[in-house]
């Protein structure tokens, strides 16, 4: 019998594993991925030793043990895009995992087949977008929703070391989450609690022993007890490595500069509260960058005036911690759930909850009610958060929902296991008035009496629901795949051609205005690790000592002096946006400048970026914005 399993599971690992490898085949095949943001690309560019010239495993968005490993992989093979990979083998393996876990509950190839076929056709449904622009918050959640549908699906009567045993892989990947984005990981612990607590119900009930029993406590205690080490051990090894004076000043300043640009908004307006300014020592001009993210210009925004403008926001102009009131955002909350404002998520999460609760009262199942309300209860936790600080981009809102539906779905495949186990225990006990031998069960099912159609069809039923929300907005979702791509490919063609122009100049240092270049994504493949010329004036990852390192390889120490002193230090700008914001500032500083259009990139035809060049202004007052003293105009054609 255990040899029996044994190759049956086997089965199901390969069986699983084929239908994976053409899925991501035929991703590949089909669509370019895409690192969905500049962030990945960011992250990337650090790891490959891109940034810095030598691969680094402090990233600053993941925690150190995850981002040492695949900087150690960028080491061993700099030429392979190791990040890209990574991302996309998280996603393989939790589908991997998942159609392995699913096939397993029930028998026969074309009954497995049909199963592997729904997962993949709600995959694509709900997730190509995501599996083709590829972000790393949404692996974070992916994993972890992986990690919690497996514990919800083990079985409830192994015995406490083989359940543990079995929950190892569901630890490691909830673990992995945390590394690879603690924020979205945490945002999904009210889903994760819920659904141990219902996990932990049904054990208990379906073994038939008490729920606080010695057993149960190890069963189902056991597992977030390992997790929350791992996670600590993940915690302490981060904050080695990114210890030293240096480092902590910078993460201050990261600190306050999320909460100052992805919570608060903006900077108090200056016009108005220019008393509080010029207190701090700030002029208008440097405010100004602030506003439009180029900052890294001025050594002055540091992390105590971060500091000082994040509490002036919260006390004095009323900015606190919830952007939106309880009241609001219980409005919000339900306008949004209601309206359905995420499309076929929200369908098909109301529709989840509907056919648990009937399959639950098919069974007289009263437990099933208080487990859905705690779930939901819990969502709600997770959800009021996000809109009461005013912050639901959809990468966040996207992962919310990925975990709560394949919570939701492992509920499900529960209660349908156990509603046709039922169905045909009783079957058989109407013909035998007992248990019957797994050898007699095939031929007592054939004279089993006839039972109520809307029983026996019941999970074709529920099959046929989800397919039928699932499958416009399914299509939908490919058409606008497909758009994105042309889109990316005609955009990225600008940012092709000037990156072309600072590889044919690399002598030279060129800083990029953060706002030029946001419109741009990077393609996984081919891969580009090498050295980079450029680098944003602002970002997540300036006034880091990574940035440093990065600006000192050309000699670049403060910005704000070396763009005048300096003959190879170059700023670059969209032709549409202005530079006004610059004389501005070095005036505030004490001194006349003029910028001058040095050079300028051109593809197909239009101009799209000016090369800039700052020079004192000798002529007093003299500050307008000269037009080219030289233009060498370079075309880029695909």
């Amino acid at each position: 019998m255990k040899e029996e399993q044994r190759l049956r599971t086997i089965r199901d690992m390969l069986f699983a594993l084929a239908v994976t490898l053409l899925c991501a085949i035929a991703a590949g095949y089909f669509y370019d991925l895409y690192y969905d943001l500049n962030d990945d690309v960011l992250i990337k560019d650090i790891l490959a030793g891109t940034y810095t010239g030598t691969p680094e495993g402090r990233n600053i968005q993941m925690l150190y043990p995850v981002g040492f490993l695949i900087s150690v992989l960028y080491r061993f093979s700099p030429a392979l895009p190791w990040y890209g990979i990574f991302l996309c083998a998280c996603h393989a393996l939790c589908f991997w995992l998942i159609g392995k876990r699913v096939i397993s509950f029930t028998n026969g190839f074309l009954k497995k087949s049909i199963l592997l076929l729904f997962q993949t056709f709600l995959f694509a449904g709900l997730l190509l977008w995501e599996l083709v622009y590829v972000q790393y918050s949404v692996t974070c959640a992916m994993l972890v929703a992986t990690g919690v549908f497996l514990f919800c699906t083990t079985d409830d009567e192994e015995q406490v070391g083989r359940f543990i045993r079995k929950n190892i892989v569901s630890m490691i990947l909830v673990i992995l989450g945390f590394y690879v984005r603690t924020e979205m990981m945490l945002l999904l612990c009210p889903l994760i609690g819920a659904a141990g607590i219902a996990k932990w119900s049904h054990g208990a009930k379906h073994t038939h022993t008490p729920m606080f029993g010695l057993e149960n406590l190890l069963k189902y205690l056991t597992t977030p007890i390992v997790i929350a080490v791992g996670m600590g051990i993940g915690l302490l090894l981060n904050t080695l490595a990114y210890s030293g004076s240096e480092w902590n000043e910078f993460d201050r300043f990261f600190a306050y500069r999320t909460e100052l640009y992805d919570f608060q908004g903006e900077p108090p307006d200056y016009a108005q509260n220019r008393a509080y300014y010029r207190q701090l020592g700030l002029d208008e001009a440097e405010i100004k960058l602030l506003l439009n993210y180029n900052f890294a210009m001025d050594e002055s925004l540091s992390a105590d005036a971060l500091e000082s403008i994040v509490e002036y926001n919260r006390t004095e102009l009323g900015r606190s911690y919830f952007k939106n009131s309880l009241y609001d955002g219980i409005r919000e909350y339900l306008y949004r759930l209601l309206h359905a404002e995420d499309g076929v998520w929200a369908y098909l999460v109301i529709a989840l909850y509907l056919l648990i609760f009937l399959t639950g009262m098919l069974q007289w199942d009263y437990s099933v009610p208080w487990k859905l309300a705690l779930l939901a209860f819990m969502r709600t936790v997770s959800w009021m958060y996000l809109i009461m600080r005013g912050r639901t981009p959809e990468r966040i809102t996207v992962s919310l929902y990925l975990c709560e539906v394949l919570i939701l779905f492992a509920m499900l495949l529960c209660q349908m296991h156990a509603f046709y186990a039922d169905y045909r225990r009783k079957l058989f006990q109407t013909k035998t008035g007992g248990a019957l031998s797994q050898e007699d069960a095939p031929r007592q099912k054939k004279r089993a009496p006839y039972l109520p159609l809307y029983r026996k069809y019941w999970r074709v039923t529920v099959t046929l629901i989800i397919t039928a929300l699932v499958l416009v907005p399914a299509m939908r979702g490919v058409t606008e795949v497909e758009q994105e791509q042309e889109r990316r490919e005609r955009v990225n063609e600008e940012w092709d051609g000037l990156r072309a122009y600072f590889a044919e100049h690399e002598e030279n240092f060129y800083l990029l205005d953060v706002y030029s270049t946001v419109a741009y994504s990077e393609r996984m493949v081919p891969a580009d690790n090498s050295y980079r010329n450029y680098e944003l004036c602002g970002g997540w990852a300036s006034k880091s000592p990574i940035y440093a390192e990065k600006l000192s390889r050309y000699g670049v120490g403060n910005i704000e002096s070396d763009l005048l002193y300096m003959n190879n230090l170059y700023f670059v700008t969209r032709t549409d946006r202005d530079t006004d914001w610059m004389i501005a500032y070095y005036r505030c500083k004490g001194y006349d400048v003029r910028v001058v259009h040095e050079d300028m990139v051109e593809t197909g035809g239009e101009r799209n970026f000016y090369i800039c060049k700052v020079y004192f202004d000798y002529e007093t007052g003299r500050s307008d914005f000269l037009c080219t003293q030289r233009v060498h105009a370079r075309a880029y054609e695909n």
